[in-house]
């Protein structure tokens, strides 16, 4: 057991990234730091217990690394988005899921499962809103191992990210924005790329800088970010992302350099997104430790 975990936490670092991650690698870092600024003193310590030294913006990007292992890519793919026509949330049935492998293993961590079974995936369902519910209850239950709760945080971290990409809660008949084509700069990409990491990009700032730029904590409302849960945040997204095709729509979002006219209309709505994450995240953390 201690060599996997070991395995897993040398994976954190350099290997592949998947054709579309949310927020991309700098987005999630941004989210993360975020997040630590708002940790209790209580939390930070109980944190350093759970993760060592690591920093939340080192663990941020692990779900989306992990991919590039077969046996720990299925099935937590599709617990990064969710297809939602509107606001219609149908909430998934247990027995349906890959909660029922934490239920007959409950001593193991979900990379321990996979080590252990090979289901067919296809049978199971899984989505973010499921995702983050089912690693939240892990991460608060005390009487679950400390590598299954840092697992738990290693997936929350990342997930609460990817629900604040709009486009992660988004249309199937498009894959959340990834089939509907733009040019970005003379370069073909697709919608849900400009809104993982494109738009940051264009700052060409480090995710440290870039806290800087768009975090001010004097101005942030801190009681009124955090109200609500995980399915009112993700209606959120539903409520914001037509917006967003205006890309492909409308004439003045199209054409040699009219880029900067899309980001400059869009990106305050971006930043919002990015520093309503972070702070939401040190809640569910202060509140599970």
């Amino acid at each position: 057991m201690f060599k996997l975990w070991l395995m897993l936490m040398v994976m954190m670092f350099g290997l592949a990234d998947d054709y579309a991650l949310a927020f991309d690698k700098n987005g999630h870092r941004i989210i993360a730091k975020i997040a630590a600024l708002h940790l209790d003193p209580s939390s930070k310590i109980k944190l350093k217990d759970l993760i060592g030294n690591k920093l939340l913006e080192e663990i941020s990007n692990w779900p989306d690394e992990i991919k590039s292992d077969e046996l720990l890519a299925s099935p937590q793919q599709n617990w990064h988005y969710i297809n939602l026509l509107t606001k219609n949330y149908q909430k998934l049935k247990s027995d349906e899921t890959y909660e029922k492998y934490f239920k007959q293993y409950p001593a193991l961590s979900y990379a321990e499962i996979q080590s252990k079974i090979k289901p067919d995936y296809q049978k199971l369902k899984g989505d973010l809103i499921w995702a983050i519910d089912t690693f939240r209850n892990i991460l608060n239950d005390k009487r679950k191992t400390k590598n299954q709760r840092a697992e738990a945080l290693f997936f929350l971290v990342h997930f609460i990210g990817d629900l604040h990409q709009p486009l992660h809660c988004g249309y199937a008949h498009d894959r959340g924005g990834n089939e509907t084509s733009v040019l970005w700069h003379q370069q073909k990409t697709n919608l849900h790329a400009i809104w993982d990491s494109e738009m940051i990009e264009m700052s060409k700032l480090s995710y440290t800088e870039y806290v800087q730029f768009i975090y001010k904590k004097e101005e942030m409302m801190i009681a009124e970010i955090t109200k609500g849960d995980v399915l009112d945040w993700a209606y959120e997204s539903v409520d914001m992302r037509d917006s967003f095709y205006e890309l492909v729509k409308n004439a003045k979002y199209q054409g040699k350099y009219k880029e900067y006219k899309y980001h400059y209309d869009f990106v305050k709505i971006l930043n919002n997104r990015l520093v309503f994450a972070g702070i939401r995240l040190s809640k569910i953390i202060n509140d599970a430790l």
